[in-house]
């Protein structure tokens, strides 16, 4: 009886041990066999996935896998498929359960021969716990002349994506018991679902609709309600203040019935601070839209004097305190590389806040023109321009899509400029982003006189241009100046500042370049794709000095190296494959520091270096030293048996 109680012991304390995800260490060896594998935070949608470094030549994509390759703990149905003829994805029965960590063993030595020490792949993955959230965005009213019939409109989000009609059931809403219909739209793509509660009645006295939501159908441990008051007939009062963002920034206040649209509000609804405002009415909603510069805290003013469509007053005065996104208009870049491989594309990333359109403006390097470019520029330079760039597009290019994003916040951005210009192979292309008054979402008076910037010149740059002078060449408007105004977004002069634009060099291309210098002007270069990292044979590399004369050149191995020797210390090597090129300045100042590591030494004097060294560094009286000494003699300027003499000190000198 011992024995037997003792084994449902050992077998519940392993039952109940769980492997925690977090301190799961993979063996840095399998870097070797395997390139990539599912890991992290992952959806309860995903599938989990091992990618290997070479392809396996028996994979047939889109079929099934017989070996059981995969063991997940705890246990997971589902069945394994070759993506491609090097990645496996694993795509279980069903969703993956919420919150839930899996430990995955990946039978390797079932696929290829690996050492014993790399049969079998082990790694985690927690699936993201599901959640629900609701809120509740205002009151409709459907009718200016009957106010009895109402709308409630509100959002979900959930925390990891969820079926529709899941969702749908998660939530009722209920009015004396009797429960009402919802509508829903649903953004896909997204964790959004928008529902409107429908035939919302008000009666005579103050009533009320429960909302109730349990996330129990999309697996989420939420359960809550809320109670939205629904005003008598009788009663015209406001129900809300809300801060919007989308385009523009404005707040919206919702009341119990419709507005009258043909009352003036000026006065009837005001700041504090008495900044003006615009008004625009929608039903039982007016949308208040500053015109000056706000704090980034007001109080609004609601007057009881505001009539609704029948010509009754607000049942009182309201004040509420709105908080606004006062952030600049700004634009920031993403990523501070000039080498796109061509692949990818031309494409230019950014961010933007506050922003409804830019200016993009393009300036071509030629080919021909890089190594002058060169003399006084880093590949992310910009000086002298006018010597070697001419401009070749100008184009205002609008942010405002269909997408619902908030531009009061920070929003990444992508131009593809292959829609814009035509690249040519081997040129540095200057894009620079600019914005004006009249591309801004800062709440400022918007008189269109006072918005659009007006032009002294304009340049026709499809036959040839008129000239090109820096950044700010296009900064030729007819207004003035003034430096106490430069950082007030309402005020011209904010955009004549350097801040209001970024710029950044771009070249299309595959190769790149690392070159070595070694001693008497001799340099080796290894050339990568970019693309896939592969070695790039047959590539010529050429050097040239200051004066752009070639001093030297070569072609690479299959390898992709190259050892170039030089008449004189070049300036600038650069790798021709096709109509592709590759650019790198070796002068001094282009090098990599090493003032962080230990690089002294003796210098090789006619081509000979030698190094001598033991097995170990500490030796006792009456041990055996080993010693062995390398010769480096490319110019074999010593005979073959030439003898090498050494003199051993004991620590007494």
């Amino acid at each position: 009886m011992r024995k037997v109680a003792a084994l449902i012991l050992i077998l519940l304390s392993i039952g109940c041990s769980k492997t925690d995800v977090s301190k799961i260490v993979v063996d840095p060896g399998f870097s070797s066999y395997v390139a990539a594998f599912t890991s992290g935070i992952i959806s309860g949608n995903s599938n989990i996935k091992v990618v290997l470094i070479e392809p396996y030549n028996a994979a047939v994509p889109g079929e099934a896998i017989t070996e059981d390759l995969f063991d997940f703990e705890p246990e997971l149905e589902g069945q394994a498929f070759w993506l491609d003829n090097q990645t496996i994805e694993f795509r279980p029965d069903g969703k993956l359960p919420s919150g839930e960590s899996f430990v995955v063993s990946f039978m390797l030595d079932k696929l290829i021969e690996v050492e014993s020490a790399f049969e079998e792949l082990r790694f985690g993955f927690i699936v993201i716990r599901q959640s629900l959230f609701v809120e509740y965005e205002g009151v409709n009213t459907l009718s200016a002349s009957d106010f009895s019939k109402q709308e409630l409109l509100g959002r979900v989000r959930t925390s990891d994506g969820a079926e529709p009609a899941a969702v749908q059931s998660c939530l009722k809403a209920t009015q004396n018991g009797v429960e009402l219909p919802m509508e829903w739209a649903h953004e896909e793509g997204t964790n959004q679902h928008q529902f409107t509660i429908k035939e919302v009645t008000r009666v005579s006295d103050a009533d009320y609709v429960d909302l109730e939501w349990n996330g129990e159908a999309i697996d989420a441990d939420v359960k809550d309600d809320l109670e939205i008051r629904v005003a008598p007939l009788d009663e015209f009062s406001m129900v809300q203040v809300i801060t919007v963002q989308e385009p523009g920034l404005h707040f919206s206040i919702q009341f119990s019935d419709p507005v009258d649209p043909n009352q003036d509000l000026d006065g009837l609804i005001h700041l504090n601070s008495e900044s003006p405002l615009r008004f625009k009415v929608s039903g039982n909603q007016i949308n208040a839209y500053p015109i000056e510069q706000l704090g980034n805290e007001e109080t609004i003013v609601i007057e009881q004097t505001i009539r609704n469509t029948k010509g009754a007053q607000l049942d009182d005065s309201y004040f509420r305190s709105v908080e606004f996104n006062l952030e600049k208009p700004a634009l920031e870049l993403l990523g501070n590389g000039v080498i796109m491989p061509s692949s990818g594309g031309a494409s230019f990333p950014f961010r933007a806040i506050n922003l409804k359109a830019v200016s993009l403006r393009v300036v071509r390097v030629y080919e021909q023109n890089v190594p002058q470019f060169l003399q006084v520029n880093q590949l992310n330079g910009s000086r002298e321009m006018t010597r070697v760039g001419r401009l070749v597009a100008d184009e205002n290019i609008d942010l405002i899509s269909q997408d619902a994003i908030d531009y009061g916040v920070w929003n990444n951005f992508s131009i593809d400029l292959n829609n814009i210009i035509r690249p040519e192979p081997g040129a540095i292309y200057r894009v620079t982003l600019s914005f004006q008054k009249h591309q801004s979402l800062f709440p400022c008076p918007d008189s269109e006189e006072e918005m659009q910037p007006i032009r002294i010149q304009e340049t026709n740059y499809e036959d040839g241009g008129d000239h090109y002078y820096n950044d700010y060449y296009w900064e030729d408007y007819d207004y003035d100046y003034d430096y106490s105004k430069r950082d007030n977004p309402c005020s011209h002069s904010y955009y004549r500042s350097s801040n209001n634009r970024i710029s950044a060099n771009l070249i299309s291309s595959d190769i790149g370049i690392i070159a070595k210098e070694s001693s008497g002007n001799a340099y080796d270069v290894v050339i990568t794709d970019l693309g896939s990292a592969d070695p790039m044979s047959s590539i010529e590399i050429e050097a040239f000095n200051y004066q752009n004369m070639k001093i030297g050149g070569g072609s690479t191995s299959g390898d992709g190296v190259v050892r170039i020797e030089c008449t004189g210390k070049p300036y600038l090597l650069v790798a021709k494959s096709g109509n592709q090129r590759g650019y790198l300045r070796v002068d001094n100042g282009s090098a990599l520091s090493m003032s962080l590591f230990e690089v002294g030494g003796s210098k090789v004097e006619a081509g000979v270096k030698g190094f001598l060294y033991g097995e170990r560094g500490v030796w006792r009286p009456g041990d055996t030293i080993f010693l062995s000494f390398i010769l480096e003699d490319k110019q074999e300027v010593i005979p073959d048996n030439h003898p090498v003499v050494l003199e051993l000190y004991d620590p007494m000198g």
